[in-house]
């Protein structure tokens, strides 16, 4: 609950929140309910101060759409909502898209990053999914993510947050935010 004090202190209304990753033998079935007492607890906190509690589809306890729409509706605050984060959603293999319509009223902030599965015989270093493929990041739109469906989906929904960019890729980490930023201003238009 600090987190939501320091919120305070830096002027912003948005702790962007993780559930935890798989260890021994944790799993998203039997660790839920521990994630949502948690939360609840956390969420009277964040109601009185007015600051969301924003939960990235990040680790293995709440990566997928459908785990952070259970977790978002058991603890039942209007303080808790989803940090949307494109590329994360592959590693669990699940479409961005799909992912998106089943959180898209929840959304209070957003993370555009982008994957590519590796090639045979490439040297460079990625992110291994759920089911062991490596993912190599990209600057968003050149992977699996679909950029301008996700961006016409939140102008849809009358998303009026951050537009946040993560790139983890390999190439020139200036030129990439660059594009980025030059996609989706492209793409807000």
């Amino acid at each position: 609950m600090n987190g939501i004090q320091i919120a305070k202190k830096l002027g912003t209304n948005i702790v962007r929140i993780f559930c935890g990753d798989i260890q021994r033998d944790k799993t998203y079935e039997n660790g839920s309910a521990w994630i949502i007492e948690g939360l609840k607890k956390c969420a009277e906190t964040a109601e009185k101060e007015q600051v969301y509690l924003a939960i990235e589809n990040h680790g293995l306890l709440a990566g997928k759409s459908k785990q952070v729409s259970e977790i978002i509706k058991a603890v039942n605050s209007p303080f808790v909502k989803s940090t949307f984060d494109t590329g994360n959603f592959l590693l669990v293999h699940e479409k961005p898209s799909q992912a998106f319509e089943q959180l898209k009223n929840e959304i209070v902030h957003v993370h555009f990053k982008d994957f590519r599965e590796k090639v045979e015989n490439e040297s460079l270093h990625g992110f291994l999914s759920t089911e062991g493929v490596e993912l190599i990041g990209v600057i968003p739109g050149d992977g699996e993510v679909d950029l301008a469906y996700i961006v016409n989906g939140l102008k849809s929904s009358k998303y009026d947050g951050w537009l946040s960019i993560e790139y983890e890729g390999y190439d020139d980490a200036k030129m990439a935010n660059k594009e980025a930023v030059n996609r989706l201003r492209n793409l807000l238009r």
